[in-house]
């Protein structure tokens, strides 16, 4: 009898639901799955999430202190110990390929230096960056990245954008595979708007209604939604915005809100369940993604746009980063950071009913091609 394939999935504190959904089918094909994770972790994880988790405490251990280990991490940079997994290599063996992401992670050379010594099976990196040489200027850590460069088995690139940064970073081509996220079609398809939630979302729910999804950070660009809102209503037109997440731009997203007078019209709903998400995108008349490009970060993949074109919901978005080889041509682009070239952008689909239909047909048949 072939025994399943086992395949451990090492995240840290990153474990992020909806970034592992491509992975679930796995279980149906004859693989065993397991995530590592920190007690930490940035995300809620649902209940029913169907894969096993081992929670590591995440700090350093009276015996990594003894030893000097928690030290020399610090030595190396404050991120560089925090983003360490202590007790991590014991949970490494008994599998037949660990999955880390990102090849500046602690937690990734962990996991490639265990290998090398014999103690873990062969490494794969899911690389989401799409800025080559971002932490080039943490001299201490180099040694670190670039064992993971040699020593790593696969490098699976999120898109054609970030397996160039692989070939910058000196990895030949047979260690590069190009594979995007997945969506899941039988959570992510067009469905009916639910009335009441549409109430929650909007404060004037017969309008335009739009809906961003991510954390509430300056790169994700939701004050320019903010002000293309304020620019909207300035001319008399029904939009309101709803904002879905949290992240440490709130309190200035709160102050601009206030500052224009739009607590009606512009609310932070916080964050939700991710198996709420589909029932939201329902419920909006458009997505937008507006994110910015920043010096160490671009937008690595949109997989909120992909979630909104498998419901059929229309996209307005930037292009940057990844998002135009998720998008392509089946949604509507403006500016990164120009709010008066987004309000024209929502302008437009609130006006023409068939511009939003022939977005969203776009959008499913899009989908499709990560499902």
């Amino acid at each position: 009898m072939t025994q399943p394939l086992k395949l451990l999935h090492v995240r840290g504190d990153l474990l992020a639901p909806w970034l592992m959904a491509a992975f679930f089918p796995l279980e149906e094909t004859g693989f065993r799955q397991a995530c590592i994770l920190r007690r930490n972790n940035r995300f809620p994880i649902p209940d029913d999430f169907p894969l096993q988790l081992v929670r590591l405490r995440g700090g350093p251990r009276l015996g990594d202190v003894a030893s000097g280990l928690w030290l020399k991490n610090l030595l190396v940079s404050r991120s560089f110990d925090r983003e360490y997994c202590y007790g991590l290599e014991p949970h490494l063996a008994g599998f037949d390929v660990v999955r880390s992401a990102d090849i500046s992670y602690p937690f990734t050379w962990q996991c490639v230096r265990a290998h090398n010594k014999g103690r873990a099976p062969p490494v794969a990196v899911t690389v989401h960056e799409n800025i080559p040489h971002i932490w080039g200027y943490k001299a201490k850590a180099q040694p670190c990245i670039e064992e993971v460069r040699r020593g790593a088995a696969l490098f699976i690139a999120l898109t054609h954008y970030s397996a160039q940064l692989c070939r910058q970073e000196g990895i030949e081509e047979k260690r590069i595979r190009v594979a995007g996220l997945a969506v899941d079609p039988a959570r992510f398809r067009p469905g009916e708007a639910d009335v009441s939630l549409r109430g929650e979302l909007a404060a004037d729910p017969e309008g335009f209604v739009v809906l961003a999804l991510g954390r509430l950070t300056w790169e994700k660009g939701q004050q320019d939604l903010v002000h293309a809102v304020r620019a909207l209503r300035l001319k008399g037109e029904r939009v309101s915005a709803a904002l879905v997440g949290s992240g440490s731009g709130e309190k200035e997203l709160r102050r601009l809100i206030g500052l224009y007078g739009l607590g009606d019209s512009v609310r932070l709903v916080g964050p939700v369940p991710y198996e709420r998400v589909p029932a939201l995108l329902h419920s909006a008349d458009c997505l937008v993604q507006p994110s910015l490009p920043i010096p160490r970060w671009q937008e690595q993949f949109g997989m909120a746009a992909l979630e909104a074109m498998a419901c059929g919901v229309p996209v307005i978005t930037t292009p940057t980063g990844g998002i135009p080889e998720v998008v392509a041509d089946a949604g509507l682009y403006f500016t990164a950071g120009n709010y008066v070239e987004l309000a024209e952008r929502v302008h437009r689909l609130a006006a023409e009913p068939g511009l939003r239909r022939d977005l969203a047909e776009r959008g499913r048949e899009r989908a499709r091609l990560f499902s």
